[in-house]
C-alpha cells in the first residue's frame, strides 16, 4: 500500500511553498498525493497504539508479546525498504504512552529489545542524512542490474 502511494507522489507537492498552504481556507485540495502518505502512516501508528493500548485488562507480559510482535513487523518492513511503516511503528513504540511502560518493556525480550534499538537507530528521524543517503545507496547497488526500467 505504501509503495501505491509513493509512485503517486507529485514531487512538487512536496515543497514547502506548496505544502504550507495546505491549511488555508479553499486549500484543502492541495499536494493530495502527499497527504495520501502521511494518511497511511497515521493508519499504521494508530494500529500499533491502538493494538499495545486498547485493552486494559491485558497484563504487561501480554503487552510485551504485541510489542515484540511490532517489533518483527518493523523488521519486516525494513527489510522490505518500506521505512515510512517501519517508522511509523517504530515511532509509535518509542512514543511516551508505550515507552513509558516500564513493566511492558521489562518483559519484552533481550533480543527483541536490541533489535528495536538497532532498527530505531536505522529509521529514526534523528539520523543524520549521510547515514540515510549510504543505506539506500547500498540498497540500490545490490539491485544492480535488476532495477525496473524507469528508476525505482
Amino acid at each position: 500500500m505504501d509503495a501505491e502511494l509513493f509512485k503517486k507522489v507529485v514531487p512538487h507537492h512536496c515543497l514547502g511553498s506548496i505544502w504550507s498552504q495546505r491549511h488555508q481556507k479553499g486549500k484543502e485540495h492541495v499536494a493530495p498525493t502527499v497527504r495520501a502518505v502521511i494518511s497511511q502512516f497515521n493508519r499504521v501508528a494508530n494500529c500499533v497504539m491502538a493494538t499495545c493500548l486498547g485493552d486494559p485488562s491485558m497484563k504487561a507480559a501480554d503487552k510485551a508479546r504485541v510489542v515484540e510482535h511490532w517489533i518483527e513487523v518493523a523488521r519486516e518492513c525494513r527489510t522490505l525498504r518500506n521505512f515510512s511503516s517501519a517508522h511509523a511503528i517504530l515511532s509509535t513504540l518509542e512514543r511516551h504512552m508505550i515507552g513509558c511502560q516500564r513493566k511492558t518493556w521489562g518483559e519484552v525480550s533481550r533480543d527483541s529489545f536490541r533489535l528495536f534499538q538497532t532498527l530505531s537507530g536505522i529509521v529514526s528521524t534523528e539520523i543524520n542524512a549521510s547515514q540515510r543517503s549510504e543505506l539506500i545507496t547500498q540498497v540500490k547497488s545490490r539491485r544492480g542490474a535488476r532495477a525496473p526500467e524507469g528508476g525505482l
